[in-house]
Formats: structure tokens, C-alpha cells, sequence
């Protein structure tokens, strides 16, 4: 926990810094930043299971040569959003998330928007890597976006605006070998960040008014597709079963109470 003034660094000089922890991160203030020389990366490890991270709006998270690790077999969900600074919240931050785990975003939103002045946030200089393997738990009603960011403005406390979904770091990529979970509580769409080929895409939605996941692209799943709660909706686009030497793709499960809602979209094998 780091709240108040208080500061964290770590890190010296050439020397890299690994920090590994397996509990909940919780920072309601103070900072967190590298004391290395420029070029000189700290890595920082969250390797619990169903654990969380919180950090508030008056905290300075990650500055730069900070790279945020969910480690392989690690399971964490966000509390909060995610705000990535540089030295302070006007200059841009090149901290990375490298997702190697499960990340559940929940309906939060990673962000490196900085305030170049106080009414012009500016993109900063972050990376988002979901890698191979990975997993995106993605809670948010505009799904995940290739591009975009922004703050909503002063009046809502600068919080990041819902147009570009839970990802919104500069630099994003969204492994074709990695997972992907819809599993918000209200009407999603897939966005524009979901590659045309994933591993896995699981629909999860536990929403009761509103439940449909709709999709924005045609996608291929390589590996399994599951419809475990929520309505799919295809819309015009299709979704491609494909099986090829190393992998074979399969319909996992039905979920109580899941259905499919067609427009001119197909399901097609592909083999």
C-alpha cells in the first residue's frame, strides 16, 4: 500500500529492478517510480490469484521504465482505473502492461493520457501487450478499441472516456494467440481492438436488461468458443471455426439461458 506523500523507487543506477508480489496492490496516493538510469527497466510482477489492483486518481502510478507484468497463471482484476504518468500528470509516461496471465479490466479503463495543460489531455508513450497465451477478461461496453483515448473532462474528474473502451494505452497489441472473455454485466460490443484471429473468445455477459455481445468484425477462433451466459449477436459478420495441423478449434459449451442471435452472419468451419 502507498497513500499520502509517500514514494516508492526502485531500482539503482544500470542495475534493472524485478519486484515480484502475490496480494492485492492498493495506492490511494504518494507515487511509485524508477530510481534507474534512463534505458534501465523495472519489472514489476503481479503473480496472485483472484487479486486485485486499486489505485486512486490522486496517486501517481508508474512513471516511466516501469513494466506492469501479470505474470503467467496470475488472475487479477482491476478495482480502478489505470492512470499512466511520466514524472507527474503533465508529461507522458512510456511505462508498458504485459499481460502474460489473466487480466480482468471489469468496466475500468488502462489509460497513458497525460495533461500536456489542464484542458488538453495529450496521448502519452505506454504500451499494452496482451502476449501469446494471455488472457483479456474485457468488462467494458465499447469492448476493446485498435486506437484512441481521451478524457471525459474536468466536471467527471478526468476519467477516461467509454468511446475507446477498457484499453486505451497507446500502443496496444492484442496477441492473435492469446484469449479473450467478454464478460460485462450490460450490452457489450467487441470493438475494433478484437483481431480478426484469437485463440479463444468466450462470451460471459451477466447482465439482466441488457446482455447481448455484439460483434464488429468477422473473427477466426482457432482454439475454443464458448458461449457460457449472454446473448452472441453476429450481426453481418461471421465467426470461423478454423482447425489446422497444430490446433483444433471446438464449440465448448452452450451456458443455461446463452443464445445466438443471427443477422446475415454464419458460423462456417474451416479445416
Amino acid at each position: 500500500i502507498v497513500k499520502g506523500s509517500g514514494h516508492i523507487k526502485f531500482g539503482y543506477h544500470t542495475t534493472p529492478a524485478i519486484i515480484n508480489y502475490w496480494g492485492n496492490y492498493s495506492q490511494t496516493g504518494g507515487e511509485i517510480k524508477s530510481a534507474a538510469d534512463p534505458g534501465t527497466w523495472v519489472t514489476i510482477n503481479s503473480r496472485g490469484v483472484n487479486k486485485t489492483i486499486a489505485v486512486s486518481t490522486s496517486a501517481s502510478f508508474n512513471t516511466n521504465y516501469i513494466n506492469w507484468v501479470i505474470a503467467s497463471g496470475a488472475v487479477i482484476d482491476l478495482a480502478s482505473n489505470m492512470y499512466f504518468f511520466g514524472d507527474d500528470a503533465t508529461s507522458p509516461s512510456n511505462a508498458m502492461v504485459t499481460v502474460n496471465g489473466r487480466l480482468n479490466c471489469n468496466g475500468y479503463a488502462i489509460t497513458d493520457e497525460y495533461f500536456k495543460s489542464y484542458f488538453t489531455p495529450t496521448s502519452g508513450n505506454g504500451k499494452f501487450i496482451l502476449a501469446d497465451g494471455g488472457t483479456l477478461g474485457i468488462g467494458h461496453v465499447n469492448g476493446i478499441t485498435s486506437s484512441g483515448s481521451g478524457f471525459q473532462g474536468p466536471i467527471l474528474g478526468f476519467s477516461p472516456a467509454p468511446a475507446f473502451g477498457n484499453i486505451q494505452i497507446s500502443d496496444r497489441t492484442f496477441s492473435t494467440k492469446a484469449n479473450y472473455i467478454y464478460n460485462g454485466n450490460s450490452g457489450q460490443v467487441t470493438g475494433s481492438g478484437l483481431p480478426g484471429t484469437v485463440n479463444s473468445l468466450i462470451i460471459d455477459n451477466s447482465g439482466t436488461a441488457s446482455k447481448t455481445v455484439s460483434l464488429t468484425n468477422d473473427v477466426t477462433v482457432t482454439s475454443l468458443h464458448e458461449m457460457d451466459q449472454g446473448i452472441f449477436s453476429l450481426g453481418s459478420k461471421n465467426v470461423t471455426l478454423h482447425s489446422g495441423p497444430d490446433t483444433t478449434a471446438t464449440f465448448g459449451r452452450m451456458g443455461t439461458g446463452s443464445s445466438i442471435s443471427y443477422g446475415t452472419g454464419r458460423y462456417l468451419v474451416e479445416r
